[in-house]
């Protein structure tokens, strides 16, 4: 199945998120696959205080990728860090980042 050619949407400890900046998948041979996702500030709090108290607490929950007809569940893995990612003046983004398990 190309996961190209459906909506793709992302779930946080069960929560599906259908909203995302971007959505990084690094696959390699011998060693985990790791995931980035980058998230408008919202989804972990209010934008204007930049506290990543709320999201700091999704480090360990599950993470998954929704694809297809069904949104089935592409691909599964675990939260390992949540940092605040912010370019000149803007308010920034809460990137997400983590391993995935195979299926």
């Amino acid at each position: 199945m190309s996961i190209l050619n459906h909506k793709i949407s992302v779930g946080i400890d069960g929560k599906q998120l259908f909203s995302f900046k971007s959505l990084k998948l690094h696959q390699s041979i011998n060693n985990h696959h790791r995931f980035e996702l980058l998230l408008d500030l919202e989804a972990g709090g209010n934008r204007y205080a930049h506290n990543l108290k709320d999201s700091a607490k999704w480090i360990g929950k599950s993470f998954a990728v929704y694809a297809g007809e069904n949104s089935e569940t592409t691909f599964m893995g675990v939260i390992t860090g949540v940092s605040l990612h912010r370019k000149n003046s803007d308010f920034g983004h809460i990137l997400v980042s983590g391993i995935l398990r195979d299926l």
